[in-house]
Order: C-alpha cells, then structure tokens, then sequence
C-alpha cells in the first residue's frame, strides 16, 4: 500500500513512485533507450595511453593513477523510453522530463586518483579549465571523499592542498568475505560557465605536489559527443560501463 503526503495525488508524486521502484530494483528487469550527452576525454601525449571507462577515461603516470570525467548534471543522461529488452516502448521522459534538473550554469569534472606513494598532494586553485575561446577558468567550488567509510564534505571554495591519500586498509565486508581496499581520493570540482552556451576544451592539473616539487600531468582535452544507447537502471551498457566505487582503487581497472 502506497501512502501519499498530504495533498493530491498528483503527477509529481507518480513520477516520484515509479523512480522509487526502478531504484529499488522492481524494475530491474527493464532497461532504459537513453540519450547521453558529454564530453568525452582523452590524452594524446604518447606515453600515456588512457582506457576508456564510464564515459571517461583512466591514466596512469609515474607518480598516480587518474580517472576523469565530465559530470552529471553538466553530463546528460535522459532516458527517453523504458520497458522489457525486447519492448524498451514506454516513454519515461514524459513522467520524468527533467530528472535530474540540468545545470545550465557550471561545469562539473569528477577526479579520481590513487597515488603510487605517499606526500602526494593536490592544489584544486592550479586545476584550470580552458574554454573553446583560449579563456581560462578555476573551479568556483569542490566536494570530495576518501574512500573508504568518510562522508562527503560540504561544497567549498578551493583553498588548502589536498592530500591524495596513499596505501590500503579499511576492510570491508563484501558477500561475506573480508577485503582490503586501495585508499583512494574522490573530487568533484564545480566551474563557473563564462555563458550558458560556453564549450570547454582542456583541463590541466597543474597542482599535483610531492614534498614540494611539481609532478606533470597531462593535458585532457575534450570533445562533445551525442549518443543512444540501451541501458540498465545501474547505467551500465554494451559502450559504458557503471562508474563503480573502485573496489579495487585506479589502478586496478582493467
């Protein structure tokens, strides 16, 4: 039995229902016709070579491993029709037109890193976006986490470097077995759009330290890309797969 607030029963509140059972896996069985659109990365320096991994991509250099991506809500995933595998028919988009909210005011990286040794730190100020236009920009705002068992921190302006944790521990239990987790450090960083229709095309991590000295990171750069793919309600699909809580850390995707 479904109890509403007080009030009607309205749109709002069926659309909020049928999310609810998609989420706790009702619905799990169906799968979703969805329009992703991001911006994909890559690296071209020659040394590196990147894998592609949940609409971004994974990098290793001597000092760290590295994941990035453009992130939702300035990444778009709408999920247009929903139903069996073979009658993916039922228009979702018109229950849920705009779920979640798009966010027409900034752009959203999510970093990933999983240091290689320790006194490894991060200057978020140095971390600049670079515009279609040559205009340069640093991130307005940042949250992060530590993998594993610390709680986000609230949305903040740049200041103190962060310090990349290194190493393993915080066991886990995960089907009954007990397993040692890579310590890895999670940044999602926030920049301010110059306009509403601005176009980033480069991120450079310039403020990567240890013990003081610089460490050189590649520049990203990005392309928008359009695409239609048939997907789980865990995002994962034949050319995406789900980002996952890194189980076993960066370096460790294969």
């Amino acid at each position: 039995m479904v109890f509403w607030p007080k009030g009607e029963c309205t749109l709002k509140n069926i659309c909020l229902l049928i999310l609810i059972l998609i989420q706790s896996g009702v619905a799990y069985g169906c799968t979703f016709l969805t329009h992703a659109s991001f911006s994909e990365a890559t690296v071209s320096q020659p040394n590196i070579k990147p894998q592609s991994y949940a609409d971004g991509i994974v990098f290793a250099t001597s000092e760290v491993c590295v994941f990035v991506r453009e992130a939702p809500p300035s990444a778009r995933y709408r999920h247009l029709f929903v139903g069996p595998l073979i009658a993916t028919i039922i228009p979702f988009e018109i229950l849920t037109p705009d779920f979640p909210p798009e966010d027409r005011e900034h752009f959203w990286i999510e970093l990933v890193f999983e240091p290689k040794h320790e006194d490894l730190f991060l200057d978020l100020t140095q971390t600049t976006l670079v515009m279609r236009t040559g205009e340069k920009i640093a991130p307005s705002g940042f949250w992060t986490h530590l993998y594993f068992f610390s709680s986000p921190t609230g949305l903040t302006p740049p200041a103190a470097p962060i310090h990349l944790k290194y190493g393993r521990g915080d066991v886990r239990f995960t089907n009954h077995w007990i397993e040692e987790k890579p310590y890895i450090t999670r940044v999602f960083l926030r920049f301010d759009k110059p306009s509403e229709n601005s176009e980033f095309s480069t991120l450079r991590i310039d403020g990567l330290r240890n013990t003081g000295e610089a460490v050189s990171a590649p520049e990203i750069t990005f392309r928008k890309v359009s695409r239609i793919r048939l997907s789980f309600p865990d995002g994962s699909s034949r050319d995406n797969f789900p980002v996952a809580p890194f189980d076993k850390g960066v370096c460790g995707i294969d």
